[in-house]
């Protein structure tokens, strides 16, 4: 059974089956092949970059809706306004980084009407915002600090919890809401949704803070909440969970 052998500069090597392609998303698209064999064909970077050419590129695994498992897959270019890369038999694919991907041939091809599947690799995941991260389990660390000061009425935190005027019966749910707030920014590195969640949770529990401490006219300690706020900012700021 004829084989595509992927190889050369790859995460990933492979050595594909007929039946394996018909396994991909399936398009179609009436060519006509006309080539010898022996050829080689080559495929530019920038003819499958989305950015640049975006241009499809295409293995029959049928023809005129008989399987190819014999003969092997035949390359299809749709854009081509030559047909000299409709080649058939792809023996190998040979991935460089200096540009191109050279594909060996062994027959000629034949003309007609094919199904086709795409060749172009499925989108890389995005690499993480290395700072936005760092800022983010620096948001949350600094917010679970003062959530577990709340909890365990830190005396420093209850002076300024009376000075505010807090009632003592809000002070566990408060600590609870930070603590939370502080544990969804750190699942939010995995799941992107629960992490904007905790972010504006976050952001309205520091932004009711300043009101209460302006409402107690205790100027001096505004700058509190808004250190803790400031990085849970910063972090979506720079991408964080984007």
């Amino acid at each position: 059974m004829a084989e595509l052998i992927l190889h050369g500069d790859l995460d990933h090597p492979a050595t594909l089956s007929v039946a394996d392609l018909r396994d991909w998303a399936q398009h179609r698209a009436a060519v006509t092949f006309d080539c010898g064999g022996g050829h080689h064909s080559m495929l530019s970077w920038a003819e499958l970059d989305a950015d640049f050419g975006r241009s499809p590129v295409l293995l029959a695994p049928r023809l005129d809706g008989e399987d190819l498992n014999g003969a092997g897959a035949q390359l299809v270019v749709p854009t081509d306004r030559c047909g000299a890369r409709y080649i058939s038999t792809r023996a190998a694919g040979r991935c460089a980084r200096k540009g191109f991907s050279q594909i060996p041939v062994t027959r000629a091809g034949c003309h007609g009407s094919v199904r086709c599947s795409h060749t172009t690799p499925p989108p890389e995941e995005p690499p993480m915002n290395i700072a936005a991260t760092v800022v983010a389990v620096l948001a949350a660390a600094m917010s679970g600090f003062s959530g577990y000061s709340l909890l365990s009425r830190a005396a420093w935190v209850v002076e300024a919890m009376e000075e505010y005027e807090v009632p003592q019966a809000w002070w566990t749910p408060l600590g609870a809401a930070k603590a939370a707030g502080a544990l969804g920014l750190l699942i939010g590195l995995f799941v992107p949704v629960i992490a904007i969640a905790a972010g504006i949770g976050l952001v309205l529990y520091y932004t009711g803070a300043v009101v209460t401490v302006i409402r107690a006219r205790s100027y001096k300690h505004i700058p509190f909440p808004v250190i803790y706020a400031a990085p849970v900012v910063a972090a979506f700021a720079l991408g964080f969970a984007v």
